[in-house]
């Protein structure tokens, strides 16, 4: 899990929660869910870098409530270590002076 975040709710009983989550151009993407018990809803580590808008959207018997927000996931960082073969290197001989 890359993120999460809670949310609260009110409202007769049973509340149905859902969750629809879509990348930048509104294709729907995985990688999201909601826990309705623990009242959570979590995006998975496995994302690609990009925007997406998350809706919850909660249902019961008076009708329906949603909320969105915008989760922006940068690329990550890959530092890689330079190679010392791919430098030259030059050793000139001292000569001993007395």
């Amino acid at each position: 899990m890359v993120f999460e975040t809670s949310y609260s709710l009110s409202g007769t009983d049973p509340i149905t929660v859902t969750l629809k989550a879509a990348d930048s151009k509104g294709a729907e993407v995985d990688g999201f869910a909601v826990n309705a018990a623990s009242r959570r809803v979590t995006a998975s580590s496995k994302l690609g870098a990009g925007t997406y808008t998350v809706t919850v959207t909660a249902t019961n018997s008076a009708g329906e409530s949603k909320a969105s927000f915008t989760l922006t996931v940068k690329p990550k960082i890959v530092i890689t270590e330079p190679n010392i073969t791919d430098i030259p290197l030059v050793v000139k001989d001292r000569k001993s002076v007395v």
